[in-house]
């Protein structure tokens, strides 16, 4: 799970979302994967800079999130603040963009970020629409009907989540 913001703005704007983003934010214990027979759970501690995401997780088996003896998973992203939008729940939120290498490759995500009653939330990634839930809401058969250009865009437009996952939340340490 990854969670963010940014010092880069688009514009000049500042809001609360901005201006209390910085500092180190302790997740509640989520579900990380149910691959396996009994889910395996994790809690998040995640610091953000003017420049940085670093977020490290701890793994557990049981939902009090007691760590396990394996490896912290600690990941670093740069970031910057997109738009503001509103989300399909009707709540304010921010997108934003994040990227780093892994193995020599560069790797992107999108994400939504929002801050409620002093916890932080992020883009619910199962709200992504499909390619062809987007077909659907533009009206198109086919990618193959419209051109490179047109697809670049339609792809850029729906990138992001369209609602906040409720269920994993920051606390501001």
């Amino acid at each position: 799970m990854l969670f963010f913001s940014s010092c880069f703005h688009k514009d000049n704007d500042v809001d609360a979302i901005d201006v209390g983003l910085s500092g180190i934010w302790l997740t509640n214990c989520y579900v990380w994967t149910d691959f396996f027979d009994e889910p395996i759970y994790a809690m998040s501690e995640i610091t953000i800079s003017p420049l940085l995401i670093i977020s490290k997780e701890t793994y557990s088996i049981d939902s009090s999130c007691s760590p396990i003896d394996v490896e912290e998973k600690i990941t670093t992203w740069k970031y910057e603040i997109k738009d503001r939008i509103v989300t399909s729940e009707g709540i304010e939120a921010k997108k934003i963009d994040l990227n780093r290498e892994l193995d020599g490759e560069k790797i992107e995500d999108y994400t939504l970020i929002s801050i409620i009653d002093s916890k932080l939330y992020f883009g619910d990634m199962e709200s992504v629409l499909s390619n062809k839930e987007i077909l659907e809401i533009e009206n198109i058969e086919d990618f193959s009907e419209i051109d490179e250009s047109r697809t670049i865009q339609l792809i850029e437009k729906y990138k992001y989540p369209t609602k906040l996952d409720f269920s994993i939340y920051g606390t501001k340490q």
